[in-house]
């Protein structure tokens, strides 16, 4: 594998879910969860709901790209422009509140998410500026959906979405549709990854739902072990992702121009962990 997209996808990783083990950090000590269909953590109405409602936001995207194609970019651009607004105020203050009080800097936040979206669109071309942005709105989503599922539930929402990310990719290709639209565009929905040969692209999704899952493990080992024992299984659980994603990153370097499917691979390796650790912890 090229060694500059790896160094790129170890900083990626690292970054993406330190800043994910950050917030979440925060939102367990505040008792903050995201209710996705049902408050109780353990009903399997989240991890439906959240499969459902991918799979209409899919259908919906695809729709406008299909009948709406001149209209494609701007759409795309509304939600970026809302994704960015509000979701970076909340991941700031998740991680500032955990060095400072609320009050001493809530007011900027807001402010400070226009200036993003604004510096976004005035240098759209700026892959530094948009992996960051990535990196932020993937963090977010991640801790968002971990807080509100439960272990058991969220192992089945894996189960899921690796034979949909099969599906999407090698039977129905609509996945590659959508990359295509996404990228084309320079959208803050995957981290751009150049190397001398070709840009890869890394789906954000290959981070959210790995990062959900430990954030979800961390929910549950914060109440069984003591501080700092609990780090131990989500930072096994993001080793395992790691290591499927590097194998998947590695046999798509092969292949330029032939996407693979990562999370099929990671689900199974984090689910084996998770499995160990349910023995030893």
């Amino acid at each position: 594998m090229n060694q500059k997209l790896l160094s790129q996808f170890i900083v990626i990783f690292l970054v993406t879910n330190l800043l994910g083990l950050l917030v979440a950090s925060t939102f367990i000590r505040e008792n903050i969860s995201v209710p996705i269909v049902n408050p109780d953590r353990e009903s399997y109405e989240n991890p439906l709901g959240l499969f459902l409602y991918i799979l209409i936001s899919t259908a919906v995207l695809l729709a406008v790209i299909k009948l709406l194609p001149k209209r494609t970019f701007l759409l795309f651009k509304i939600l970026e422009g809302f994704a960015i607004f509000f979701m970076i105020p909340i991941v700031l203050w998740a991680v500032l509140s955990l060095f400072f009080k609320p009050q001493e800097f809530e007011l900027a936040l807001q402010p400070l998410a226009l200036l993003v979206v604004i510096l976004r669109n005035t240098l759209p071309e700026h892959l530094l500026l948009r992996n960051i942005i990535t990196l932020f709105l993937a963090a977010g989503i991640g801790v968002f959906i971990g807080t509100g599922i439960g272990t058991i539930p969220i192992i089945a929402f894996l189960v899921a979405m690796s034979v949909y990310d099969y599906i999407a990719v090698f039977k129905t290709k609509h996945m590659m549709t959508l990359a295509k639209a996404v990228t084309e565009k320079n959208l803050s929905f995957t981290f751009g990854m150049p190397t001398p040969e070709h840009q890869f692209e890394l789906g954000t999704g290959d981070l959210v739902i790995p990062l959900a899952f430990a954030v979800s493990v961390l929910n549950e080992y914060v109440v069984q072990l003591g501080s700092p024992h609990y780090w131990i299984a989500p930072l096994v659980i993001l080793l395992f992702s790691f290591i499927g994603l590097v194998i998947t990153l590695w046999q798509s370097s092969q292949k330029i121009g032939h996407a693979l499917p990562a999370l099929p691979l990671q689900s199974v390796l984090m689910i084996l962990a998770y499995a160990g650790l349910r023995l030893f912890l």
